[in-house]
């Protein structure tokens, strides 16, 4: 495999290997129209799920930041997703439904 050093802003670049991004997004740099219809306007959110002994699905949120979650009850969770404020979940049979 070849690889090309890009040091300039004259070449257009297709393709990148995933493993050679590092770093952060300077968010300055970001034409507005990209923030405002891509990026969402609402805080990040932590929602860990369990089930319960009775089979029932438990969500715990972070608030949008305003409750912590310790790292022992983060250990207990089955599943994590990490995602924008606001979602809400419910069950459909066998499906979680994630509603934006």
């Amino acid at each position: 495999m070849s690889v090309t050093k890009v040091t300039d802003n004259l070449r257009d670049v297709t393709a990148v290997d995933a493993t050679k991004l590092t770093g952060a997004v300077d968010i300055a740099r970001l034409p507005s129209a990209v923030l405002n219809s891509n990026v969402s306007q609402t805080s990040p959110e932590i929602y860990g799920f369990k089930v319960d002994a009775t089979g029932s699905l438990i969500i715990t949120t972070t608030n949008s930041g305003v409750d912590n979650i310790s790292s022992s009850e983060y250990a207990n969770f089955d599943d994590v997703v990490i995602a924008v404020s606001g979602i809400t979940w419910s069950i459909s049979g066998t499906d979680l439904i994630a509603t934006i």
